[in-house]
């Protein structure tokens, strides 16, 4: 049975994209284990929407955004939430389909059309994120990640506010990988507006401070976010440098 071998592909690209495997500029090992992933897929549907969509966001990455949407849109047109979400989370642990639909608002941007990277962001959390496993925070922070980062940069940091607030779940301050990028994500969105009369508390800056000196995102962590478009490590920079201007 051939399907046995697709997680290990997904598993593999986990680490090429977070460098543990080496490859080289060109990310063609990664080009070639993701078009082998697709061309064996197409025994079972649920394989291939998760190949469809792993060679639209490698796509994407490398700046070829005609064949990500060509793959992403291909991938749309097969996807059924209902039946493919639970069968993807079985075998590859995270419904990544749910997280290429947020990843490519990012592909807008890169066309220069921001209109249209905020259209994908309601989208995604109109019709995505309600039918998402809350109990999945990996994947949640995965989608969230590219959400935050299309709102932020163009003018809707309240939006980008509220939407965190009501969809971080609860207990995520608690979580072995995401916990620790909660704090500062929060702090982040409520004093990056600039604003000098907003709702932050000036007393708690000590202790803010402390917090974000002491942050460490693991480079994995860090690689494995970047692909979805923001760097963990350059989201703690720029809150320190709002920090400083404090």
């Amino acid at each position: 049975d051939i399907s046995i071998m697709f997680p290990i592909y997904n598993r593999v690209s986990i680490q090429l994209k977070g460098g543990v495997i080496n490859q080289d500029d060109s990310c063609n090992l990664e080009r070639d284990l993701y078009s082998r992933f697709y061309h064996e897929s197409q025994v079972q549907s649920f394989h291939l929407v998760r190949s469809l969509g792993a060679l639209a966001e490698w796509y994407g990455r490398i700046g070829q955004v005609d064949k990500a949407f060509k793959y992403f849109n291909t991938m749309t047109s097969i996807y059924m939430p209902g039946e493919h979400a639970p069968l993807i989370c079985e075998n590859y642990s995270m419904n990544r389909c749910a997280v290429t639909y947020a990843v490519s608002a990012l592909w807008y941007l890169q066309m220069g059309q921001p209109k249209q990277a905020l259209q994908r962001c309601d989208q995604v959390i109109k019709e995505i994120l309600p039918s998402y496993d809350t109990k999945d925070f990996v994947g949640l922070y995965h989608i969230f990640w590219p959400i935050i980062r299309v709102l932020k940069w163009n003018g809707e940091v309240e939006k980008a506010r509220e939407f965190y607030a009501k969809w971080a779940p609860d207990g995520i301050e608690n979580h072995f990988a995401m916990g620790v990028i909660h704090k500062p994500m929060c702090l982040l969105l409520k004093i990056c507006d600039g604003n000098p009369d907003g709702d932050y508390e000036t007393e708690d800056m000590e202790s803010d401070i402390d917090m974000i000196l002491e942050f460490d995102a693991p480079d994995m962590t860090d690689l494995n976010f970047i692909t979805d478009g923001w760097s963990v490590k350059s989201m703690a920079a720029e809150l320190c440098l709002h920090l400083a201007r404090r």
